[in-house]
């Protein structure tokens, strides 16, 4: 059922250790639940320009940096995995052809923005108190 309803569907777990609802714990505790849900693929591939993709930005090929590319994998069958390109390289060298390298995907740490800043505060907080000055 969240599948048939697109990516702003409503979160269907149960908050566990939250008691009162609109709290910072609850808000903090909603946005775990859904990155929760987020990919945690990321892969990478060569492709040489114009075989079979242009590579560039601004109509001047299929995709570049910051575009979100398709991709299969040929032992996992047919399933696609579409993820945001992170960084593009082009080596170039005298002896080998000219190979774009894609990577795609993000494997950061599952923590959300709000609690690593909350958990940030709260450690410069106790070095603070620490040494005298909080």
């Amino acid at each position: 059922r969240a599948a048939q309803q697109g990516w702003g569907h409503y979160i269907e777990t149960a908050a566990t250790n939250v008691t009162q609802a609109y709290t910072p714990s609850a808000i903090m505790d909603l946005r775990k639940r859904r990155r929760e849900t987020d990919p945690d693929t990321a892969f990478s591939f060569t492709v040489a320009s114009g075989i079979p993709w242009l590579i560039g930005d601004n109509g001047q090929g299929h995709w570049w940096l910051g575009d979100r590319v398709g991709a299969t994998t040929k032992y996992l069958g047919a399933r696609v995995y579409v993820t945001r390109c992170r960084s593009m390289t082009l080596p170039i060298s005298r002896t080998e052809p000219a190979v774009w390298q894609a990577k795609f995907g993000d494997l950061r740490t599952q923590q959300d923005a709000l609690e690593r800043l909350v958990s940030l505060i709260g450690t410069t907080a106790s070095a603070l108190n620490a040494i005298g000055i909080g």
